[in-house]
């Protein structure tokens, strides 16, 4: 009996001195567990991540237009201009976003905001592909030399199925928000016939919560990589969002970002980012590429003897 009450005694003083030791946690230790592997890669990403708006000019035609049209000038009535919401993801430090043509298109004014509440700066289209929807900005700083921090594109079909994602964005309009799932499933069919259109054949689906003001908004893994840009969320089901995955981004970017585009020259060579490197994945015969060497498959390390680490560098 005595032995009993011993025993117990003891093992009440243990689970009191567990009590005590876990009470007087440090704040940093407790911070530490509420740090997990989402946080850390949401304030990692979260810094390239752009609200984007636009004002698109609407005017109405007044009942009497067709007369005027014919005998003095248009009657046409200015109505308050269109608003819409958005988001993007910058790609480079010399702020180059990457959005969709359908959060951009027929806009007057684009405007991007960072997700520190800094001041909105306006962004001008640079190229665009409705049959990706992929669309590439760039932000018209004040300060010209001011750089900015550019996202990791993640290698391409580096999916992996269940693993945890992370879709960042503007919903609605009501600035930077962050929400978590999983990558549900890989090589989808377009979602809806609105988008059957486009040359995406194998959509990445996912359960985080996407909504209106989402598209263009990166889809991230844990290691901070965007493996897809968020396109549309289907209607008639909860949880189902899709997203252009990355190596269709690429793919896109390679056409999009070139040198007769970006400095209106003619090169005739195209880059694509792989796997960190910038690959030359088409050289055109008799080109100024080619008359200086560059062959498909080439990894460019430097130019200029500067390194480059993507293809709007080259």
């Amino acid at each position: 009996m005595k032995n009993t009450i011993m025993i117990l005694l003891w093992c009440v003083m243990c689970v009191a001195h567990l009590v005590v030791v876990s009470s007087l946690a440090s704040p940093a230790e407790m911070a530490d567990v509420r740090r997990d592997p989402v946080v850390v890669t949401v304030n990692e990403v979260l810094p390239t991540v752009v609200n984007i708006t636009t004002r698109t000019r609407v005017e109405h035609r007044g009942i009497f237009y067709d007369w005027w049209s014919k005998n003095w000038a248009p009657f046409i009535e200015e109505l308050p201009p269109q608003m819409s919401a958005g988001s993007g993801v910058i790609i480079d430090e010399d702020g180059y976003i990457v959005t969709n043509v359908h959060v951009i298109e027929g806009a007057d004014e684009i405007w991007v905001k960072m997700m520190d509440d800094s001041q909105p700066m306006k962004a001008i289209p640079i190229a665009g592909s409705m049959v990706s929807d992929i669309a590439v900005l760039k932000i018209q700083a004040p300060d010209k030399n001011r750089k900015f921090k550019a996202a990791k594109l993640a290698a391409d079909d580096d999916l992996l199925l269940g693993e945890t994602v992370i879709a960042l964005g503007n919903p609605f309009g009501l600035g930077g928000s962050v929400s978590r799932g999983i990558l549900s499933a890989k090589s989808r069919r377009s979602p809806s016939e609105k988008v059957i259109q486009l040359e995406v054949p194998d959509w990445i689906q996912t359960d985080a919560a996407i909504n209106p003001g989402n598209s263009g908004g990166p889809l991230v893994n844990l290691h901070g990589e965007v493996i897809g840009i968020n396109v549309a969320v289907y209607k008639n089901g909860q949880g189902i969002g899709f997203a252009i995955p990355v190596k269709q981004v690429s793919d896109a970017l390679s056409k999009l970002i070139t040198p007769e585009i970006l400095e209106d020259l003619w090169f005739g060579a195209r880059f694509k980012n792989i796997n960190g490197r910038v690959e030359v994945v088409e050289v055109k015969p008799k080109s100024p590429a080619a008359e200086a060497g560059l062959r498909k498959g080439d990894i460019l390390l430097k130019i200029n003897n500067k390194p480059i680490s993507n293809s709007i560098k080259a």
